[in-house]
Protein backbone atom coordinates (compact mmCIF):
# COMPACT_ATOMS: atom_id res chain seq x y z
CA UNK A 1 0.00 0.00 0.00
CA UNK A 2 1.36 3.99 -1.24
CA UNK A 3 1.40 6.13 1.68
CA UNK A 4 -1.79 7.83 -0.04
CA UNK A 5 -3.47 4.78 0.44
CA UNK A 6 -2.18 4.70 3.82
CA UNK A 7 -3.02 8.25 4.67
CA UNK A 8 -6.78 7.84 3.09
CA UNK A 9 -6.92 4.28 5.13
CA UNK A 10 -6.15 5.95 8.07
CA UNK A 11 -8.46 9.17 7.07
CA UNK A 12 -10.89 6.60 7.08
CA UNK A 13 -10.26 5.08 10.05
CA UNK A 14 -10.48 7.74 11.83
CA UNK A 15 -14.01 9.25 10.65
CA UNK A 16 -15.18 6.06 11.34
CA UNK A 17 -14.81 6.20 15.14
CA UNK A 18 -16.06 9.59 14.99
CA UNK A 19 -19.62 8.23 13.62
CA UNK A 20 -18.89 9.70 10.11
CA UNK A 21 -18.25 6.29 8.19
CA UNK A 22 -20.57 4.94 10.62
CA UNK A 23 -20.81 1.40 9.44
CA UNK A 24 -17.22 0.84 7.97
CA UNK A 25 -15.19 -0.82 10.79
CA UNK A 26 -11.98 -1.91 8.41
CA UNK A 27 -11.03 -2.31 4.99
CA UNK A 28 -8.14 -4.59 3.18
CA UNK A 29 -7.43 -5.00 -0.03
CA UNK A 30 -6.64 -3.29 -3.29
CA UNK A 31 -6.83 0.36 -3.90
CA UNK A 32 -6.79 2.43 -7.61
CA UNK A 33 -6.13 6.19 -7.30
CA UNK A 34 -6.65 5.95 -3.02
CA UNK A 35 -10.54 3.70 -3.63
CA UNK A 36 -11.35 0.54 -3.11
CA UNK A 37 -10.78 -1.27 -6.39
CA UNK A 38 -10.49 -4.68 -6.94
CA UNK A 39 -10.37 -7.58 -4.67
CA UNK A 40 -11.31 -6.20 -1.14
CA UNK A 41 -12.44 -7.43 2.31
CA UNK A 42 -14.77 -5.08 4.48
CA UNK A 43 -15.29 -5.60 7.95
CA UNK A 44 -18.77 -3.65 9.12
CA UNK A 45 -18.85 -2.59 13.01
CA UNK A 46 -21.83 -4.57 12.97
CA UNK A 47 -19.90 -7.57 12.54
CA UNK A 48 -21.01 -8.51 9.22
CA UNK A 49 -17.94 -9.12 6.54
CA UNK A 50 -17.89 -8.35 2.90
CA UNK A 51 -15.28 -10.18 0.46
CA UNK A 52 -15.22 -9.35 -2.78
CA UNK A 53 -14.78 -7.36 -5.81
CA UNK A 54 -15.02 -2.90 -5.38
CA UNK A 55 -15.11 -0.71 -7.56
CA UNK A 56 -14.48 3.16 -6.80
CA UNK A 57 -15.10 2.46 -3.18
CA UNK A 58 -18.19 0.26 -3.57
CA UNK A 59 -19.06 -3.48 -3.62
CA UNK A 60 -19.43 -4.32 -7.05
CA UNK A 61 -18.91 -7.40 -8.92
CA UNK A 62 -18.83 -10.83 -7.27
CA UNK A 63 -19.07 -11.14 -3.48
CA UNK A 64 -20.28 -12.45 -0.34
CA UNK A 65 -21.39 -11.33 2.65
CA UNK A 66 -20.99 -13.13 6.18
CA UNK A 67 -23.76 -11.50 8.07
CA UNK A 68 -23.46 -11.22 11.82
CA UNK A 69 -26.43 -13.83 12.27
CA UNK A 70 -24.37 -16.51 10.53
CA UNK A 71 -26.28 -16.15 7.01
CA UNK A 72 -24.61 -15.94 4.08
CA UNK A 73 -25.26 -14.15 0.71
CA UNK A 74 -22.80 -14.77 -2.40
CA UNK A 75 -23.63 -13.21 -5.57
CA UNK A 76 -24.00 -10.45 -7.79
CA UNK A 77 -23.25 -6.67 -6.00
CA UNK A 78 -23.56 -3.50 -8.11
CA UNK A 79 -22.99 0.16 -6.03
CA UNK A 80 -23.14 -1.41 -2.71
CA UNK A 81 -26.49 -3.32 -3.65
CA UNK A 82 -27.02 -6.71 -3.70
CA UNK A 83 -28.08 -6.90 -7.63
CA UNK A 84 -28.62 -10.03 -9.80
CA UNK A 85 -28.66 -13.74 -8.97
CA UNK A 86 -27.23 -14.88 -6.03
CA UNK A 87 -27.43 -17.66 -3.36
CA UNK A 88 -28.41 -17.06 0.16
CA UNK A 89 -27.40 -19.40 2.89
CA UNK A 90 -29.92 -19.27 5.91
CA UNK A 91 -28.68 -19.75 9.64
CA UNK A 92 -29.60 -23.66 9.62
CA UNK A 93 -27.58 -24.35 6.58
CA UNK A 94 -30.97 -24.55 4.18
CA UNK A 95 -30.08 -22.50 0.90
CA UNK A 96 -32.01 -21.04 -2.27
CA UNK A 97 -31.17 -19.29 -5.37
CA UNK A 98 -32.36 -15.77 -5.10
CA UNK A 99 -32.56 -12.44 -7.33
CA UNK A 100 -32.11 -8.64 -6.22
CA UNK A 101 -32.93 -5.87 -8.16
CA UNK A 102 -30.83 -2.71 -6.36
CA UNK A 103 -30.95 -4.31 -3.25
CA UNK A 104 -34.43 -5.09 -3.51
CA UNK A 105 -35.35 -8.95 -3.08
CA UNK A 106 -37.53 -10.22 -6.38
CA UNK A 107 -38.07 -13.90 -6.37
CA UNK A 108 -36.64 -17.17 -5.82
CA UNK A 109 -34.62 -17.77 -9.01
CA UNK A 110 -35.83 -21.00 -10.73
CA UNK A 111 -34.71 -23.09 -13.73
CA UNK A 112 -36.68 -25.10 -16.18
CA UNK A 113 -35.62 -28.90 -15.86
CA UNK A 114 -37.16 -32.06 -18.01
CA UNK A 115 -38.53 -34.65 -16.23
CA UNK A 116 -37.95 -38.29 -17.98
CA UNK A 117 -39.75 -41.23 -16.22
CA UNK A 118 -41.35 -44.41 -16.97
CA UNK A 119 -43.48 -46.85 -14.74
CA UNK A 120 -44.52 -50.13 -14.59
CA UNK A 121 -48.22 -51.11 -15.25
CA UNK A 122 -50.52 -53.39 -13.90
CA UNK A 123 -52.93 -55.74 -16.27
CA UNK A 124 -54.99 -58.99 -16.07
CA UNK A 125 -55.75 -61.11 -19.17
CA UNK A 126 -56.83 -64.93 -19.27
CA UNK A 127 -55.16 -67.63 -20.76
CA UNK A 128 -56.98 -71.12 -21.66
CA UNK A 129 -54.76 -73.42 -20.83
CA UNK A 130 -54.15 -77.13 -19.59
CA UNK A 131 -51.93 -76.54 -16.44
CA UNK A 132 -50.45 -73.01 -14.46
CA UNK A 133 -47.02 -74.44 -15.98
CA UNK A 134 -48.48 -74.25 -19.46
CA UNK A 135 -50.19 -70.07 -18.79
CA UNK A 136 -46.80 -68.66 -17.59
CA UNK A 137 -45.06 -70.09 -20.66
CA UNK A 138 -48.09 -68.58 -23.49
CA UNK A 139 -47.27 -65.52 -20.86
CA UNK A 140 -43.66 -65.32 -21.00
CA UNK A 141 -43.95 -65.73 -24.78
CA UNK A 142 -45.70 -62.51 -25.46
CA UNK A 143 -43.72 -59.04 -26.28
CA UNK A 144 -44.75 -56.54 -24.25
CA UNK A 145 -46.63 -54.85 -26.98
CA UNK A 146 -49.07 -58.23 -27.25
CA UNK A 147 -49.27 -58.16 -23.21
CA UNK A 148 -50.42 -54.60 -23.51
CA UNK A 149 -52.76 -55.50 -26.20
CA UNK A 150 -54.30 -58.76 -24.54
CA UNK A 151 -54.41 -57.02 -20.78
CA UNK A 152 -57.53 -55.45 -19.34
CA UNK A 153 -55.57 -52.32 -18.23
CA UNK A 154 -57.55 -49.64 -16.50
CA UNK A 155 -58.09 -46.19 -18.66
CA UNK A 156 -58.32 -44.26 -15.89
CA UNK A 157 -55.19 -42.69 -14.98
CA UNK A 158 -56.57 -41.80 -11.45
CA UNK A 159 -56.84 -45.40 -10.85
CA UNK A 160 -53.40 -46.57 -11.85
CA UNK A 161 -51.34 -48.27 -9.95
CA UNK A 162 -47.74 -47.28 -9.95
CA UNK A 163 -45.79 -49.97 -8.69
CA UNK A 164 -42.13 -48.81 -9.81
CA UNK A 165 -40.88 -45.61 -10.79
CA UNK A 166 -37.31 -44.23 -12.02
CA UNK A 167 -36.82 -40.73 -12.75
CA UNK A 168 -34.12 -38.86 -14.82
CA UNK A 169 -33.89 -35.28 -14.31
CA UNK A 170 -32.04 -33.40 -17.34
CA UNK A 171 -30.91 -29.56 -16.49
CA UNK A 172 -31.64 -27.15 -19.29
CA UNK A 173 -28.37 -26.08 -20.13
CA UNK A 174 -28.02 -21.93 -21.41
CA UNK A 175 -25.08 -20.44 -22.99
Amino acid sequence: MSIFQTQIQNIANFLSAFGFLSKIKSYSGDYKNGFYHGKGRLEFKDGSVYEGQFENNKMHGYGKIFFKDGSIYQGNFKNNLRDGTGIFKNTEGSQKRVVYQNGKFREVYTEDYKIHWKNTVEGTFEIRAEDCSTAIDIFKSLTKQELLQKSQLNADIKKMKVTDMSVFVEEEQYN
